[in-house]
């Protein structure tokens, strides 16, 4: 349970968007905002220390705080969902692309500098990175519908999308405990 809560803490400025975006310009920029405090205030000590996701995180919503609520980009406001998906998949990609995959920051503090040092380590954040990687762009993909494809039921994208990421959080504390 505890750990099912670090992720959902990890993951709580983009959990607040889908929570408070609402349906108008207005609550986009209120959220935008709070989702900005957030990502600075709970992940100070992760941007301290270089955390790729969470510099990226407070990029996006500062790029979002520009576009949408200081300059009223109604372009980028009816598709953030698509584009905040989009963003993460690209954090992820280019995490990989650079060997540096963004789930290795947050494992080297649950481990101790000689396994941390492993290629076994490496390998399997790679792995956990693919995942989570593979996780945003089916967020993507169900975003992109969700935009071209208006039906009655929306709420029904965010359940789907919530499902992808249980299935995420679920695999890699499985992940985790197998290798221990």
């Amino acid at each position: 349970m505890f750990e099912r809560m670090n992720f959902m803490l990890g993951f709580l400025p983009w959990l607040l968007l889908a929570a408070i975006a609402g349906n108008t310009i207005h609550s986009m920029r209120a959220a935008v905002a709070v989702c900005l405090v957030s990502t600075l205030f709970f992940g100070y000590g992760h941007l301290k220390k270089g955390f790729v996701l969470t510099w990226c995180t407070a990029a996006f919503f500062l790029s979002m705080l520009v576009t949408v609520t200081i300059l009223g980009n109604e372009w980028i406001y009816h598709r953030m969902n698509v584009i905040a998906h989009v963003w993460l998949t690209l954090a992820g990609l280019l995490s990989l692309a650079v060997g540096k995959p963004f789930t290795i920051q947050y494992a080297r503090e649950h481990v101790t500098p000689e396994v941390a040092a492993s290629e076994l380590f490496r390998h399997r954040n790679v792995i956990l990175t693919l995942l989570w990687t593979a996780v945003f762009l089916v967020s993507t993909v169900i975003s992109i519908f969700r935009y071209y494809h208006h039906v009655e039921r929306r709420w029904i994208y965010n359940v789907i999308t919530a499902v992808v990421i249980q299935v995420g959080i679920t695999f890699t504390i499985w992940y985790r405990k197998r290798r221990a």
